[in-house]
């Protein structure tokens, strides 16, 4: 990882460092020294925000997680696998979801509802999206077996 990200007070997201992969969240590909604002979605104000290895992710105040920035194994959360997104787009998650929390991993990523059930999406080598599963990737969140 050779990026990070900060959120203001305000809820607005900035991200510097490398962005081969748009993982700054600023609509291009190129590396920046400094803070550079995420271009979040008019309205977007995020609470927390988790860097993983080229992609980020950031919770908003109603439980509404953004990832961008690498998505070969759908870490994006946004039903698809393509090479990057440089700019923030919601996670697709099952129907009244809402997170309370969120970790990114390397290339996957899991939260926690406010009841305590946790959902992974991503790469699920050596099963770390907890489905039960070993093998493949969820482009969409998944409930964690429990």
């Amino acid at each position: 990882m050779a990026h990070t990200c900060g959120v203001t007070a305000a809820g607005v997201a900035y991200c510097w460092g490398d962005n081969m992969k748009g993982q700054l969240g600023d609509g291009t590909t190129t590396a920046r020294p400094t803070p550079t604002l995420v271009s979040a979605p008019s309205g977007v104000s995020f609470t927390n925000l988790s860097a993983g290895w080229e992609h980020n992710c950031g919770l908003t105040v109603e439980g509404i997680v953004y990832c961008w920035g690498a998505n070969a194994d759908g870490q994006l959360g946004d039903s698809t696998i393509t090479w990057g997104r440089p700019a923030p787009a919601p996670v697709v998650a099952p129907a009244g979801i809402r997170f309370a929390t969120l970790s990114a991993g390397r290339n996957y990523n899991c939260g926690l509802t406010a009841d305590g059930s946790a959902y992974c999406w991503g790469s699920n080598d050596i099963g770390k999206l907890g489905n039960g599963e070993r093998t493949g990737w969820s482009t969409v969140p998944v409930h964690v077996v429990q």
